[in-house]
Order: structure tokens, then C-alpha cells, then sequence
């Protein structure tokens, strides 16, 4: 098969427009994994840091790709900062108070 030059002068070979097409298919469906790791993390993290069972964890606010996130369970709430170039979320607010410490441990 040949390429060939539309009028336009982009190249305008199917299997380039198929490689492209792929590429791009695999670039949104990378975006969504990651998307579902973070949040997955993000779930995580919250049900231990509210000491809230998972299942009752939701995440109300948020724009995932941005790096932040609100949610709620257990009659609680939190806003949470993607940490970059980790899948580690840290918790910026709380309505929660967390039990106080023994200080003899």
C-alpha cells in the first residue's frame, strides 16, 4: 500500500489514520486507569483516615486529574491533595477528630 498525499498536504494513508485513531483510543483509556487508581487510593486512605468502613466512603467533590478531591462517610468530611508524581493522596481538611494519643505510648 502507498501513501499518498491529500490536497492538503497531510499524508493520508489508512494505516496512519488507523495508528492514530489507536493512539488516541489508548491515551483516554490510560487517562481512565489512572483516574480509577487514584480514586481507588483516594477511598483507601480516606475509610483509614475517618476510620470509616470503605463501602461507606464517597468522594463528593473532586476533579481526580487536577489533584483534588471531597468526601464523605461516616457522618464525616474531608478534602484530600493529590501528592504529584505518586499515587499518595494527604488529607488538607477535616471535620474529623481523631481519638487523643495515650501519651504513655
Amino acid at each position: 500500500m502507498r501513501a499518498q498525499f491529500s490536497s492538503s498536504g497531510i499524508l493520508s494513508s489508512p494505516v496512519i489514520l488507523l495508528s492514530s485513531v489507536a493512539l488516541l483510543l489508548a491515551g483516554c483509556a490510560s487517562d481512565q486507569t489512572m483516574r480509577a487508581a487514584r480514586e481507588a487510593t483516594l477511598l483507601r486512605r480516606a475509610a483509614f483516615d475517618l476510620n470509616c468502613p470503605q463501602s461507606q466512603i464517597h468522594v463528593v467533590d473532586h476533579d481526580i486529574s487536577a489533584g483534588f478531591a471531597g468526601v464523605t462517610g461516616c457522618e464525616h468530611r474531608a478534602s484530600y491533595v493529590h501528592v504529584p508524581g505518586t499515587e499518595q493522596w494527604v488529607m488538607d481538611a477535616s471535620d474529623h477528630k481523631s481519638p487523643p494519643r495515650n501519651p504513655g505510648q
